[in-house]
């Protein structure tokens, strides 16, 4: 909560509020000193605006904040920033709920450090670790988030699986949230007294200034590889906003992937950039083999800590790798699927190390380290049954292979769809992935959102080279269940679902159904131990 009068010295000294404005906002209040007015919330959607809030109205892509001014005046604001001027109807419905006005020609370029001082900088209150890669950023910030939590530590998290305490995460709609709302997220960590919090931080808000102004304890990069070309135009604008979060934005521990090209030139390049004035500590992890050629210059850099992993061992029951850091060697076997997986495990390892807790102490925390809902999340055992995300041909691809590593006396099955209204050319071509690596396949629908959903199946089917052995059900319920029949009567088998992972719903036209992969195969376990039991 702030005081008109707080935000009024805050806009004079960044020299945003001119005296004419500042002289009709005095006339405006009348009776009431800029002391008394309290200001409770900042928000620049109509939707969340509260009774004594501001209301940050900029211009979007497709229509102005204003345009729902109406709205956000019938919820109580009593402080409007805008970007350009009222018009006279705008004025007069202004006035006539006595809603202060503010025009900030700027304001864009100044409303992630008004919203960081609103919420009295947060993030200076907390110790943030932002994530940041193309590949397993998600599935490290939960590895992350859980060995803070089992060494005591109460965490929070920003990203892919939602908002809030590890253990209460509520849905949100972007990987990283806009920049009030990142404060919001913040402000309210603090006061329910987290003591970390992990960040999902994407390369639109490097771009997009969503982060700005916060203060992070850690960086940690996974891996760096092609992706949001639409939105970054090239690769190489895609690597340089995944370099600018380390060149620019300071933090006392740097964690970088010496696997990846561009932790590689991040290690070689940016340490200078890590100063800013303030101590800084790089860390560095690598599979083996891969860091030999990276050797620190003293001279140079403060300091490389490293976190090696070798002899990687993949079996059914998940990964089994050793561990060297400090001149020790430790064995670790977690019930996690993927090689990839022994690179995220190693990156969380640094973040939390980093953070100055007993090295026994966290390698004794490995041990509660869980799988992410929907990545190569193993939802049930004896027979395996795995549930992913992957819904392109290069995912399912590594998925397969992957589970191949580890299955290797195993016949495969995989079952999987297309979503709807997106990418077509893709459909064959996960059919051809699927067709190389499975024993047995087995098509159905995804998210058919307006698509017919038999039209998407036909189009993945072209991709086939034997589509009579291929089995084929419309309705994703009873493909599961009837590969899941299937499975059972199968010896050494390993069932895959892909596409839709985490994802507790079903898009059919303009409607989201309650529909759970997971949930599914659990049920159908259920009834089967109930019918042996009877």
């Amino acid at each position: 909560m702030k005081t008109l009068a707080q935000i009024l010295a805050f806009l004079q000294q960044r020299q945003l509020l001119e005296s004419q404005q500042l002289a009709q906002l005095m006339v405006e209040l009348g009776d009431l000193t800029p002391e008394a007015m309290c200001l409770h919330d900042l928000t620049n959607d109509s939707r969340q605006v509260t009774a004594g809030a501001i209301f940050i109205a900029l211009q979007g892509v497709q229509s102005h904040a204003l345009d729902y001014l109406t709205k956000a005046l019938h919820q109580g604001v009593r402080l409007i920033l805008s970007d350009r001027a009222l018009t006279p109807a705008e004025q007069q419905a202004c006035q006539a709920q006595k809603a202060l006005v503010i025009v900030i020609a700027s304001l864009a370029a100044h409303q992630a450090y008004l919203a960081a001082e609103f919420f009295d900088h947060p993030s200076r209150q907390l110790k943030v670790i932002g994530i940041t890669g193309t590949n397993g950023k998600t599935s490290t910030a939960f590895y992350c988030a859980q060995l803070l939590q089992a060494l005591g530590q109460r965490v929070a998290m920003i990203g892919t699986l939602g908002y809030g305490l590890l253990d209460d995460l509520q849905k949100g709609m972007n990987t990283t949230p806009d920049v009030l709302q990142v404060q919001r997220l913040l402000a309210r960590f603090v006061a329910v007294q987290a003591d970390f919090v992990v960040m999902e931080v994407s390369s639109h808000a490097i771009e997009l200034g969503r982060i700005a102004h916060l203060h992070f304890t850690t960086l940690a990069l996974t891996q760096v590889t092609s992706d949001h070309l639409d939105f970054h135009g090239t690769q190489q604008a895609y690597e340089a906003a995944k370099i600018k979060l380390f060149r620019d934005y300071v933090a006392e521990h740097k964690v970088v992937n010496l696997n990846d090209h561009i932790g590689q030139g991040l290690v070689n390049r940016c340490h200078p950039h890590c100063l800013h004035g303030q101590d800084c500590q790089f860390w560095g992890y690598a599979l083996q083999g891969h860091h030999s050629h990276i050797e620190p210059q003293p001279k140079e850099w403060l300091s490389l800590c490293l976190l090696s992993a070798y002899d990687l061992q993949l079996s059914p029951q998940g990964v089994r790798f050793t561990l060297r850091h400090a001149a020790q060697t430790f064995t670790l076997e977690v019930p996690l699927l993927g090689a990839f997986n022994a690179e995220n495990l190693l990156c969380a390892l640094s973040c939390v190390l980093a953070n100055h807790f007993a090295q026994d102490a966290v390698l004794a925390a490995m041990s509660q380290i869980r799988s992410v809902a929907g990545r190569m999340q193993i939802v049930h055992r004896q027979p395996t049954v795995v549930v992913d995300f992957a819904h392109t041909a290069d995912a399912l691809e590594k998925l397969l292979q992957a589970l191949s590593q580890h299955q290797q006396d195993s016949s495969l099955m995989v079952l999987f769809g297309c979503g709807g209204d997106r990418d077509q050319q893709k459909r064959p071509l996960m059919a051809q992935v699927a067709e190389r690596y499975a024993d047995k396949v087995f098509i159905t629908s995804d998210n058919p959102r307006y698509e017919d959903p038999q039209q998407i199946i036909e189009q993945i089917v072209a991709g086939l080279q034997k589509p009579a052995e291929a089995q084929i059900e419309i309705d994703r319920r009873s493909a599961i269940r009837s590969a899941l029949e299937q499975l059972s009567v199968t010896e050494n088998a390993v069932l895959v679902i892909a596409g839709k992972g985490h994802e507790d719903y079903q898009e059919i036209a303009a409607q989201r159904f309650p529909f759970s992969d997971a949930a599914v195969v659990q049920e159908w376990f259920a009834e089967q131990a109930e019918t042996i039991g009877k």
